[in-house]
Order: structure tokens, then C-alpha cells, then sequence
């Protein structure tokens, strides 16, 4: 997301948070900055003012490590991160307790272009996922695909989405290898980078899934490594697609009420519909 972009999607979820401009000069706006792959939800949700005229301003610069550096220097008060909290996480905050909210659950697809998956390359295990990573695979006929030179790209760093998925492939992000792939930021710029290419494969949200008809998920190997399962909200529902994360809200405590209100709203039956709404699972701790 650049940064035009950025700014016109702040200022618009900072307007349609209220239809009353006087409200701006009485309500301090609830500051929320983070993960582009939950700032959807509160956008949402602010649209919809199920929290009455509460202005929410959401910024993304960052991703999920931008917004709790924010959280932590007081420039936001809600941190949105879209994977596990780490204990790496919570050391930042050793000084100040926080209340993590996982709001609802999101399944991470290994994507490629549809030629990719036309040509017959339509599953892939752990272990050739991290081979591609490390390139050591680079083209498809290695995988029962057609000739054709392998460009993933990787996201970058600070993004949930990145550390969920060297965490899947290595128990851990910080035990991934270095690695030389270009980068992309936002599920959307993932998206749009690949949405007219060839032999191309990268990393988006189950909930971005049918934005680009040039994009297909590819079924991965589960957990036991005795089949391989698409990314599907049953799959999800079941706990049998490997590639979950939650998705988190983060704020200091104690809780001021608008937070609480925002908070609650999003554990509530329309808050809820709100967010199956935007694609992802309703997270079974809610």
C-alpha cells in the first residue's frame, strides 16, 4: 500500500466513523494502526456504527509490528496484528500489561497464478514449500508443473503474515534462512502485483482469496502429512487446513470505555456477523 493510498483510506475511515462533524470537537477518535489484513474489520465496524458515533481513525504503515511500536509509544491506542502474540511481543510491553482480544480466525493460502495451477501443479507439501523458500526448487516441472522459472514473492518484513508463515515452516520465524525473494506489503499489493502475471506464487488471507481471478490456492499438506486440504471456512471451522493464525486487537490496560465498547462489539452476535462478513472465521474463543 502506498502511501497516497494509505492516507486516503485513513482519512475515509476517520469520516465515515461519524455523519456529524461537531462530534470531532467532543469525541477523542480511538487511534488504531497495524495489520492491513484486520484493519478491514475495523473499518467495518466503524463504518457501520454499531458503536454509535465513535470516531476510529485506522493507519497501516508497518503492518502488525508497526501498530504495537505504535500501541507502545503512545500513537495508537489499538494495536491490530494479524498473528500469534509472541513472547517477543509481549516483551515489549514488560512495563505496561495488555489485553490481547483475538477477535476471529484467519487461514493463510499458498497462492499462485493460474497457469501455474492449470499446468498441474495443484498441492504442495512443507517440504517443497521450503525448498522454494530457500531456492532450492526454482522451477515448476519440479513439483509435476510445466517449465517455468518459480518467482514467489515473500512479505515484508514487520507484517504478521510473514511471521506466521516462517513460523509454520521453521517452528519459529527467527529460524528462517535469510532469504533473497522480492517483497510485497499488503494482501492487496500481493494481489495486484501478481494479478497479470505468470509462474508467480506469494502469501494472501483466506478472506482476500476470490479478489483476483488470476489467483489460485493450492492445497497443502496437513498437520499427520496424510492429505492435503484446500483453504475453506469447513477446513478452517474443523481445525484441518495447518495454515491458521488469529487475529488480534492489542491495548494497554486498564481499558478506557470507548475500548471496551469496541472491544465488546466485536464479541457480540453483530459483531461477529460483521467479520464473517469480511471473510474470515469467527474465532471459537469469542
Amino acid at each position: 500500500m502506498n502511501q497516497l493510498q494509505r492516507t486516503a483510506w485513513l482519512l475515509a475511515i476517520f469520516f465515515l466513523s461519524t455523519n456529524d462533524s461537531s462530534i470531532f470537537a467532543a469525541t477523542k477518535p480511538i487511534r488504531v494502526n497495524g495489520s492491513t489484513t484486520v484493519a478491514p474489520v475495523v473499518a467495518a465496524l466503524a463504518e457501520s456504527q454499531l458503536i454509535g458515533n465513535q470516531p476510529i481513525v485506522v493507519d497501516t504503515q508497518g503492518g502488525s509490528k508497526g501498530g504495537l511500536m505504535a500501541l507502545k509509544a503512545g500513537d495508537a491506542d489499538v494495536a491490530m496484528i494479524s498473528s500469534v502474540f509472541h513472547d517477543e511481543d509481549q516483551a515489549i510491553f514488560k512495563e505496561t500489561p495488555v489485553k490481547v482480544q483475538e477477535i476471529a480466525t484467519d487461514a493463510l493460502a499458498i497462492v499462485v497464478t493460474k497457469d501455474v495451477f492449470e499446468g498441474g501443479v495443484k498441492k504442495i507439501s512443507i517440504t517443497n514449500l521450503q525448498a522454494i523458500y530457500e531456492s532450492k526448487i526454482t522451477d515448476w516441472s519440479a513439483l509435476g508443473g510445466k517449465q517455468g522459472k518459480i518467482q514467489f514473492y515473500n512479505k515484508e518484513p514487520g507484517r504478521g503474515t510473514r511471521e506466521s508463515f516462517l513460523t509454520f515452516l521453521y517452528g519459529h520465524h527467527s529460524k528462517a534462512p535469510q532469504s533473497t525473494h522480492p517483497i510485497v506489503g499488503s494482501n492487496q499489493e500481493a494481489i495486484t502485483r501478481l494479478n497479470n502475471g505468470k509462474n508467480l506464487m506469494t502469501i494472501v488471507s483466506f478472506a482476500w482469496l476470490n479478489k483476483s481471478k488470476n489467483l489460485v490456492a493450492l492445497a497443502l499438506e496437513s498437520k499427520n502429512q496424510n492429505e492435503y486440504l484446500f483453504p475453506t471456512k469447513q477446513t478452517i471451522l474443523e481445525g484441518k487446513y495447518p495454515f491458521a493464525r488469529p487475529l488480534n486487537l492489542v491495548a494497554k490496560l486498564p481499558l478506557s470505555a470507548e475500548i471496551t465498547s469496541l472491544f465488546g462489539m466485536l464479541r457480540s452476535p453483530k459483531g461477529q456477523a460483521l467479520i464473517e462478513e469480511q471473510g474470515f472465521v469467527v474465532s471459537a474463543k469469542n
